[in-house]
C-alpha cells in the first residue's frame, strides 16, 4: 500500500465538493425543523470551516495522513451531533432524519474506499455510529438499538476486504506492467520499458544511443536461434557492463539496443572505444563450449533540451545506418547528418503526403547519332523545399531507404511519355530514354500505366525507351524477362545502363530481349588496351543480334573518334549537352530537326525484336 492519496489532490478536492455542497445546503433547513437557530448556524459553521479548511490543505499540499485524519475526525463529529439534537430538542421525532443522515455520511465515506490508500475513515465512521447507537436508545428498545453496532462493524469489515481485495489487485497489476515492460530473454527494458523511460525525460537534456549487432542474421542462419539467443544475452551482460549505472539499457527488439542517459554532455570518444573493444561471446552448442567475435555498430544523438522519444529515435536510427555504411564504429548525429536526415524525411513525406511525387523534376540530356540529335534521356532532380535543385547522387540513396523509388519512377516515366508527346506528327521524331529501376521494374502497375500514358498522349511506343541500370541485380530474372517481353510487345525499347559495370555477360545479353546497350564512361579510358577488342566484339555482337550501342559520358573528340573506332554511333555526354531543362532540350531537339530533316536510318531505334521465353 502507498503512503499518499491515489487520487490527485485536485481529483479529491473535486470529489469531495460533490457531497460537501448539498450537505451543507440541505442539512442546515433539515436541522431547522427541531434545532435551535443557534445550533444551526455553529453546526454549519463547523462544517464548513472544517471542510473548507481541510480542502484548501489538500489542494496546496496534497493528501496526507494528518490532513485526512483531522478531517474524518471533525466532519463524523459534525454528523454525530444530528442524532443527538434529534433526542434533546424533538424527543426523537428527528431521529429517523438524522439517522438517514448518517447513512448517507456513511455510505459517501465507505465510496472512498477503492481510491484512498487512508485508513481513518474508520474513526469517522465509528465516532458516528457510536452516537447514532447511543441516540437510538432513547427512541426504541435499547436492545433493539444494539442492533445498530454489528451492522456498522459488518459495513466497516466488508469495506476493509474490499481495499484489500483493490491492494492486492494493484500490486498485481504493477508487477504485470513491469513484466510488460522488460525483455524475458536478457531482463533488460524491453521497448514498452524504455519508452516509458524516454517519455518521463522528454523535456530533460538527454543522450539517446542505439547499438546494432553486425552480421547478426548469420549467426541465426548457421549456427541457429538458440545460439542466437546466447549472445544476445552475452551482449546484454556486456552492454551494461561497458556503458554503466548512468545509461538505462534496453532491447529493442532482434539484435538492436537502445540506451538512454540523462545529460547531453559527455566523452563520446571514451563511449566509442568502449564500444570499440572486442567483444568476446563464450557460447555452448551441443555440449561444448566455443567463443564468438561480435561487432557492434551505433548511433548516438544528443537532445540538450530534451525532444520527443519518436524523433530522437530517428535521429539515432539515422546515425546507427551511418556507420553500418562507413564501418565506424560510433557515429554522432551532427549538422551534416541533420541536413541528410531532414532531406530524407522531405522525401519520405512527399510519398505519404499526396503521391504526387511535385519535387522531383525532369531535365534530358540529347543523344546524338551520325547527322544528329535522335533522341534523349530523361534525368531526375529534386527541388529541395529551400528551391535547391539536387543531382541524384545527392539523393537517389534516401530516396530507396525511404521506398520511394516506386514514386520516382512513376513521375519520370509519365514525363517522358508528355515530352515524347511535343514531338508527335514530326518525322523522325526523337525518342525518349527514361531510367527504371530493376526492382520496379517488376512492379505490377508499370505495364498498364505505361500503356495508359502512351494512349493518352497518342505516343508511338517505339519512342519510348527504359534503361536499366546493369548494375543492380534482376532478383527474379525469369519474372523481370518476362515482364521485358511484355514490355517489348507492346512496342516500348529497352536498354541495358550502365554497361561494362555490373552483372550483363554476352549470353545474358543473348536472352534478354533489349534493344540497346549503353556504355559506361569509365568504358572509354579502356577504348585503346586490350579490352578494347572485347568492346569491338560486344558492338559486332550487337549488330548481328540487333542491339544498339550507345556510348555514354563522351566529353572529346578524342573520345567520341574512340567509340566510332569501335563502331559505335550513337553518343551522349557533354561533347554534346549538358542536362538542362525540358524546354531548353526541346529547342535542342529541334533545331536538329530543322537542319537535319532526313536522318540515316542507321540512327534510327532499331526495328522490334521478340526474344523467346528461356
Amino acid at each position: 500500500m502507498h503512503d499518499v492519496a491515489r487520487l490527485s489532490p485536485e481529483e479529491r478536492v473535486k470529489t469531495a465538493l460533490g457531497g460537501a455542497l448539498p450537505a451543507a445546503i440541505a442539512i442546515p433547513l433539515l436541522l431547522n425543523d427541531w434545532s435551535p437557530l443557534w445550533f444551526v448556524l455553529t453546526w454549519l459553521g463547523a462544517y464548513v470551516v472544517s471542510t473548507g479548511t481541510s480542502m484548501m490543505l489538500i489542494w496546496t499540499r496534497g493528501a496526507s495522513h494528518r490532513v485526512e485524519r483531522w478531517w474524518a475526525i471533525a466532519v463524523a463529529v459534525c454528523f454525530a451531533a444530528l442524532p443527538a439534537s434529534a433526542v434533546i430538542w424533538d424527543d426523537g421525532r428527528a431521529f429517523w432524519i438524522a439517522g438517514m443522515i448518517c447513512m448517507i455520511y456513511t455510505a459517501f465515506e465507505l465510496a472512498y474506499l477503492p481510491f484512498v490508500d487512508i485508513g481513518e475513515w474508520r474513526t469517522g465512521i465509528a465516532i458516528v455510529a457510536l452516537s447514532l447507537t447511543v441516540s437510538a436508545m432513547f427512541v426504541m428498545h435499547p436492545v433493539i438499538a444494539c442492533f445498530l453496532v454489528p451492522l456498522f462493524f459488518t459495513m466497516i469489515a466488508t469495506a476493509q476486504r474490499l481495499k484489500s481485495a483493490r491492494a492486492a489487485l494493484d500490486n498485481q497489476l504493477e508487477q504485470t506492467e513491469l513484466e510488460l515492460g522488460r525483455d524475458p530473454l536478457t531482463g533488460l527494458l524491453n521497448r514498452r520499458g524504455i519508452a516509458g523511460v524516454l517519455a518521463q525525460r522528454k523535456a530533460q537534456p538527454s543522450s539517446l544511443l542505439l547499438i546494432d549487432l553486425d552480421d547478426f542474421k548469420r549467426v541465426n542462419d548457421s549456427r541457429g536461434y538458440s545460439v542466437g539467443d546466447q549472445v544476445l544475452v552475452e551482449v546484454a551482460r556486456a552492454l551494461q557492463s561497458r556503458l554503466g549505472s548512468e545509461w538505462v539499457l534496453a532491447r529493442q527488439g532482434g539484435d538492436e539496443f537502445v540506451a538512454s542517459r540523462l545529460g547531453a554532455e559527455f566523452d563520446t570518444g571514451a563511449l566509442e572505444r568502449r564500444l570499440d573493444e572486442p567483444l568476446v561471446c563464450t557460447i555452448e552448442t551441443h555440449g561444448f563450449a566455443d567463443e564468438l567475435d561480435v561487432q557492434l555498430s551505433a548511433g548516438l544523438v544528443h537532445a540538450p533540451d530534451g525532444g520527443a522519444a519518436d524523433d530522437l529515435m530517428g535521429r539515432a536510427t539515422y546515425a546507427l545506418r551511418s556507420s553500418k555504411h562507413t564501418d565506424r564504429t560510433l557515429t554522432v548525429f551532427g549538422d551534416q547528418l541533420e541536413q541528410r536526415f531532414s532531406r530524407a524525411r522531405e522525401i519520405a513525406s512527399m510519398n505519404v503526403a499526396n503521391g504526387d511525387g511535385g519535387s522531383f523534376v525532369a531535365h534530358g540530356q540529347p543523344i546524338h547519332g551520325a547527322n544528329g540529335a535522335i533522341g534523349c534521356e530523361l534525368l531526375v532532380r529534386w527541388r529541395t523545399a529551400e528551391g535547391e535543385l539536387l543531382a541524384p547522387g545527392d539523393f537517389l540513396a534516401m530516396a530507396a531507404e525511404t521506398g520511394t523509388l516506386p514514386l520516382l519512377h512513376r513521375v519520370m516515366l509519365r514525363a517522358g511519355v508528355e515530352f515524347a508527346a511535343r514531338f508527335n506528327g514530326l518525322p523522325n521524331a526523337p525518342f525518349v530514354s527514361v531510367n527504371v529501376s530493376a526492382s520496379h521494374l517488376a512492379a505490377e502497375d508499370l505495364l498498364s500505366e505505361l500503356r495508359t500514358w502512351l494512349t493518352t498522349h497518342d505516343v508511338e511506343p517505339a519512342r519510348m525507351m527504359i534503361e536499366i541500370t546493369e548494375s543492380e541485380h534482376l532478383t527474379d530474372l525469369d519474372h523481370g524477362t518476362m515482364v521485358m517481353e511484355q514490355l517489348r510487345q507492346l512496342g516500348v525499347q529497352l536498354a541495358i545502363d550502365d554497361f561494362g559495370t555490373g552483372y550483363s555477360g554476352i549470353e545474358r545479353l543473348q536472352s534478354l530481349p533489349i534493344t540497346h546497350l549503353k556504355f559506361d564512361r569509365s568504358m572509354l579510358s579502356k577504348a585503346q588496351g586490350p579490352l578494347g577488342e572485347i568492346l569491338r566484339g560486344v558492338t559486332r555482337f550487337g549488330a548481328r543480334a540487333g542491339i544498339a550501342v550507345i556510348a555514354e559520358g563522351i566529353e572529346t573528340a578524342d573520345e567520341l573518334a574512340s567509340m566510332r573506332s569501335l563502331g559505335v554511333s550513337a553518343f551522349q555526354g557533354f561533347l554534346f549537352g549538358r542536362p538542362m531543362s525540358l524546354d531548353a532540350l526541346e529547342r535542342e531537339l529541334l533545331r536538329h530537326q530543322i537542319q537535319n530533316p532526313k536522318r540515316v536510318t542507321s540512327d534510327a531505334p532499331p526495328p522490334l525484336r521478340i526474344v523467346e521465353s528461356h
